[in-house]
Parts: structure tokens; C-alpha cells; sequence
């Protein structure tokens, strides 16, 4: 049978989607400034972008478990997908 919710482009919509709540979760916990626009501001001029966004991205971990765990392989494997996406922004951040 197939699961509803079990498709790749599912998967990557989860996949972009994790790290933004991850940030705004980062940005809730350590907050420095009382406005998001500041925090980014902030962590642009200190070099620590690449960091938090790297930090972000641990929430796809918990969304691929979960999608394994339920056993939405397609899934899982677009939040890899995803993951990867991410990967280049933070590079791209990183080096340039």
C-alpha cells in the first residue's frame, strides 16, 4: 500500500523547511538581540552565519529519523536531498 505521505518532493519540502525552524529555534534560545533582523545582522558580521546555519540543519536529522521510523523511505531520502541543498547555501556562505 502506498503511505500518503511518502514521496520525495515531500521529503524536500521537509528538508528546506527543518533548518528554518531550526534557526528560529537557535534564534529563540540564544537570542543577543531583541529583533530577528539584528541576530541575522550580528551573526553575519561575526562570521557566525555559516555556524548557526550548520547548527540549523541538525533538525533534518530528527525529520529523517522520524521518516525512517514510520517507514517513509522516499521521504527520508528527499530530506537527504534537501540536506544537501542546504549544504551548498552554507558553503556558499562559508567561502564567499
Amino acid at each position: 500500500m502506498k503511505n500518503r505521505f511518502d514521496s520525495t518532493l515531500f521529503g524536500i519540502i521537509f528538508g528546506i523547511m527543518g533548518p528554518v525552524i531550526g534557526f528560529f529555534l537557535y534564534y529563540y534560545i540564544f537570542r543577543q538581540e531583541p529583533t530577528l533582523a539584528g541576530f541575522w545582522n550580528i551573526a553575519k558580521q561575526h562570521t557566525n552565519l555559516p555556524k548557526v546555519m550548520s547548527l540549523s540543519v541538525i533538525t533534518n536529522l530528527l525529520i529523517f529519523f522520524i521518516f525512517i521510523w514510520s517507514n517513509r523511505l522516499l521521504s527520508s531520502r528527499g530530506v537527504l536531498l534537501g540536506t544537501f541543498l542546504w549544504v551548498v547555501v552554507i558553503i556558499y556562505y562559508k567561502f564567499f
